[in-house]
C-alpha cells in the first residue's frame, strides 16, 4: 500500500520531501499529499522552491513553523508515513503514532539518542546517528514509550549528586 498522508518533520531545504514526492509520482501513484513543518522562514521559502522547480508543488505543503503546530492546523487525522528529524521529537513522535494508519511507519532520524519501551521499533540500525522505524501493526495499541538518553542521564546525575 502506498502512503497517501505523508508527514516530514525538519524539512530543512525540502530534499526529502521533494524526493518523496518524486518516487511516487515516478510510480504514477498520484494520490498522495506531504506535509512538511520547517521553523526557519528562509528555509521553509527553499523548501517551497525547491519543489516548485521539481514540479511537485501540487503534492507538497511547506508549513513555517512549529510542526504540532502543523499537525493540529492542516494534516489529516490519520497519517500513513511521516519521517522525523530535527528537535522535539519526544511529544511530536508520539503523537504521529496516535495518528498512524494500521500498517503506517515512522522513520525517526538520529534514534541513537533514544530508548525504546512498550514498543520496540520494528527496525533499528545503530551505525552512525542511529535510525529507528516503526510500523503499526494490527492490535499493537498506542503503547509507545520511550525517553531522551541525554535528558535520563543529566536527570540522573543530578539525582546521585544530590542537585535539583
Amino acid at each position: 500500500m502506498l502512503p497517501k498522508t505523508i508527514v516530514e518533520c525538519g524539512t530543512y531545504l525540502g530534499r526529502t520531501a521533494t524526493v518523496m514526492a518524486g518516487c511516487l509520482t515516478s510510480a504514477l501513484f498520484p494520490h498522495f499529499h506531504i506535509f512538511t513543518a520547517e521553523t526557519v522562514p528562509e528555509y521553509a521559502d527553499s523548501a517551497r522552491e525547491l519543489a516548485e522547480k521539481n514540479m511537485m508543488g501540487e503534492w507538497i505543503t511547506v508549513y513555517t513553523g512549529d510542526a504540532e503546530d502543523m499537525l493540529e492546523e492542516i494534516v489529516p487525522d490519520i497519517i500513513d508515513f511521516a519521517y522525523v528529524d530535527g528537535g522535539a521529537r519526544f511529544i511530536l513522535t508520539r503523537k504521529i503514532y496516535d495518528r498512524l494508519s494500521e500498517g503506517g511507519i515512522i522513520v525517526l532520524d538520529d534514534a541513537n539518542q533514544y530508548t525504546f519501551t512498550g514498543l520496540k521499533p520494528t527496525l533499528q540500525f545503530r551505525n552512525g546517528r542511529g535510525l529507528a522505524i516503526f510500523q503499526r501493526q494490527h492490535g499493537n495499541g498506542r503503547d509507545i514509550d520511550f525517553y531522551n538518553h541525554r535528558a535520563f542521564n543529566l536527570d540522573y546525575r543530578k539525582r546521585i549528586r544530590g542537585i535539583t
